[in-house]
């Protein structure tokens, strides 16, 4: 589905919404959770995915790199929550 990080997508803009409609909507996929689909077809995510030194990696710079930015903004996670420090019950 092109995106704007997407240079060269595999699936139209058309069929990424398929794909993303029947998981949010299709009564088949009620209760389906931690799978990987590629387009409407059960998967198997990359290989890195399944690696847990990688998602450590991952979650860490992603980390770092919130940081970064909340530094900059001037903002903090907290600062973005309701009193009482919960996000909104949807």
């Amino acid at each position: 589905m092109p995106t704007k990080i997407v240079a060269s997508p595999v699936s139209t803009l058309a069929e990424g919404v398929d794909a993303t409609l029947r998981l949010a909507v299709d009564p088949a996929m009620q209760g389906v959770s931690g799978t990987y689909f590629n387009g409407t077809r059960e998967s198997e995510a990359d290989s890195q995915a399944y690696d847990a030194g990688a998602r450590r990696r991952l979650a860490g710079l992603s980390e770092e790199l919130l940081a970064t930015h909340l530094a900059q903004s001037g903002s903090t996670p907290s600062s973005r929550l309701p009193a009482g420090g919960q996000p909104p019950a949807t």
